[in-house]
Parts: structure tokens; C-alpha cells; sequence
């Protein structure tokens, strides 16, 4: 979902296997939700594991954006140069799920109204986002290059309090506990910022590997009893913890990334196959995140879904033939003329 892959002056494997997992927990995320419903369907507690391992997805494409683009100076035709490639996709997709909405039943009227108000199906949100970020990227790349690793970090620490913390107490609690308005650190540029800071700034001495692997495996864990006892206390299934902004989430987030790189750097970059494989895959994965939500109206339509057999193997195998299906239909449209642009490399 990154566009610009070309910021960086030697390509880093580790940031594509970072993007390719990415969009793996993406497609599961959205096969594994239809299951969201009664706890006491046998399928919940696989859904609900699938679901908290997954959360961490959008957030680890916004740090892979601010690894790649903070560290130079956008202009403003940079900004509308990157704007112009997700509208475009962005406009036509939309057209795309409208059509097939109405082809099943569903007729709306004021199609380019609703496409300007916002996303028509759920998973488009985030080309609205990345609009958004794209066009406020100076006042970022502004704040992680002129201010020092302390400053920024304590910056951090308080946009995880007020954008992540308080926020998952207030709905959590009903009451808000601190007068102060918080947003002014919004919650998905404080990803992007955190991206940068990891990738550039933070050296570790030691490898983080296997504590960045166990701290990400707590906020799973974390994650799934915490939205087991929220739904239980308010007797129906709650995805608080799943949300952008619960503290499990951002943290596990961080740990995800720090371990997914570090994995890559050690075990994936520099194999002749990983090096030809990994960035072909990475022109892929915008196109991959635009298409899969249709793919998996398409195969559910055929009775491959979360639970055509066990949940806990379904979703896993639903996920991959989700992604091979829609990685196959993007390097067909990557090939014809002018269609390309509905799924920028």
C-alpha cells in the first residue's frame, strides 16, 4: 500500500517482507470479521485469535510510510503526485464495489456523492487516510528531521497516552479522566512518525529479535482476553481492543515491526530469491489491498469462507487463496495498457 517505494537509495528487502505480511493480516482480518458475532458460536474464540493477531496490519503500512518518506523533503508536486495515484484507484474501485452492490441488490443513488463522503466499502478507508497523510507529510518529515531522538520520543510517549490510552479507557469506562484535548496528536500520523523514528533513529546494540517476537505475542494475547471480557461484561462482542488506538494495538505494532524487520534483515534479505521476489511482490500489494475485498465476495459467494470447514484452518487457507487469487488478477491489470493505473506499482 506504500506507493513510493523509491525513496531510499538501496532497496530494503526487510521493509517489503514488513509490507507482505502486511497485507496477509489485512485479507485475514477481513475473512475472519463475518465471524464476529454471537460468543457462544463455536467459531468465535478462532476469530477472535485470528483477529487479534492480525489488528496490527494498517498500523505497520503507516510506519513502513514514514520509514520510506520522512527522511527527505516533500514538495508540493511530490504531494500531489502521490494524492493524483490514489485517487485514481481510489475513484475507479469504488465504481467497481458499487457495481457489484448493485448487481447483488443493494441500489444507491448519488454514486459520486458517496464516493466523495467517504469509503463505499469498508476496507477502502484507508486511501482516504493516505490521502490525508500524503498531503500533511512536510509537517511530519518537518518533525522527525528537525527535533532530536529525546524530543521525539517524548512526543510519542504522549501521543500514545492521549491518541491510544485514553481514548480505550474512555469507551471502556464511560468517564474521561483528563481535561486535556489530545487531539492534537492525531492517531495515524503518530504511526507513521513511530515508523521513521524505528527504521532511522533507534540502533540496538543487541539483536531484538526474539524479545520484539514475545512482546508482540503479549499484545496479541492481550489483545484477545481483552476483547473476551469486554464483550462478556457488556454481553455482546465489542472490538475495542481491535481498534487503532487500543494501547495493545499501537504496542504491538511497534514490537511487530522491530521483529518483522529484523527477521528480515537475518533470515530473507540477501537470498537471490527473496531479492527478485519480495519488491515484485511489494508493486503488487497496493493493487492486492484494492482488489481482495472483491475476491472475497467472490469466494465466499462459492462457499469458501471463515468456517467452510474448521475455523481455525479455514480462515488461515481462505486468507492465502484470497491473496493468490487477488495477486494473480493485479499482474494481469499491471500488463494492459492504461488499465494499470487503477493498480499503481
Amino acid at each position: 500500500m506504500t506507493l513510493s517505494t523509491d525513496q531510499i537509495p538501496r532497496r530494503d528487502i526487510s521493509l517489503d517482507f514488513i509490507r507482505l505480511i502486511a497485507i496477509l493480516l489485512v485479507i485475514c482480518i477481513h475473512v475472519s470479521a463475518k465471524g464476529f458475532g454471537p460468543m457462544e458460536a463455536r467459531h468465535w474464540w478462532a476469530v477472535n485469535a485470528y483477529e487479534s493477531i492480525s489488528r496490527v496490519a494498517v498500523p505497520l503500512f503507516l510506519m513502513v510510510t514514514g520509514a520510506l518518506l520522512l527522511r527527505r523533503e516533500t514538495t508540493v508536486p511530490d504531494m500531489l503526485s502521490r494524492v493524483r495515484r490514489v485517487i485514481t484507484p481510489l475513484f475507479v474501485w469504488s465504481l467497481l464495489y458499487l457495481l457489484w452492490f448493485r448487481y447483488n441488490g443493494v441500489h444507491t443513488s448519488g454514486w459520486i456523492a458517496k464516493i466523495l463522503q467517504g469509503p463505499v466499502v469498508a476496507h477502502l478507508w484507508y486511501l482516504y487516510t493516505l490521502i490525508g497523510a500524503y498531503l500533511f507529510l512536510p509537517v511530519l518529515t518537518a518533525f522527525f528531521q528537525a527535533n532530536a531522538l529525546k524530543t521525539q520520543l517524548f512526543v510519542m510517549v504522549c501521543w500514545f497516552i492521549g491518541a491510544s490510552l485514553l481514548p480505550t479507557v474512555a469507551v471502556i469506562t464511560g468517564k474521561h479522566y483528563v481535561g486535556i484535548n489530545w487531539h492534537f496528536l492525531p492517531l495515524y500520523a503518530g504511526y507513521i512518525v513511530a515508523g521513521a523514528i524505528l527504521y532511522e533513529k533507534i540502533k540496538f546494540q543487541r539483536s531484538p529479535l526474539y524479545w520484539a517476537f514475545a512482546g508482540w505475542a503479549i499484545c496479541i494475547v492481550g489483545i484477545a482476553i481483552g476483547t473476551w471480557w469486554f464483550s462478556v461484561r457488556i454481553r455482546q462482542a465489542h472490538e475495542v481492543f481491535y481498534a487503532y488506538e487500543s494501547p495493545f494495538v499501537a504496542l504491538g505494532a511497534v514490537f511487530a515491526f522491530i521483529a518483522l524487520r529484523e527477521f528480515g534483515r537475518r533470515y530473507i534479505s540477501g537470498r537471490s530469491y527473496a531479492d527478485n521476489l519480495l519488491p515484485y511482490l511489494g508493486k503488487l500489494n497496493f493493487g492486492v489491498y484494492l482488489a481482495h475485498a472483491l475476491i472475497i465476495f467472490l469466494v465466499d459467494v462459492k462457499g469458501l469462507d471463515y468456517d467452510f470447514i474448521n475455523p481455525w484452518l479455514a480462515i488461515p487457507l481462505t486468507t492465502l487463496a484470497v491473496f493468490f487469487i487477488s495477486t494473480a488478477l493485479v499482474m494481469v491489470l499491471q500488463k494492459i495498457p492504461y488499465v494499470r493505473a487503477i493498480v499503481p506499482a
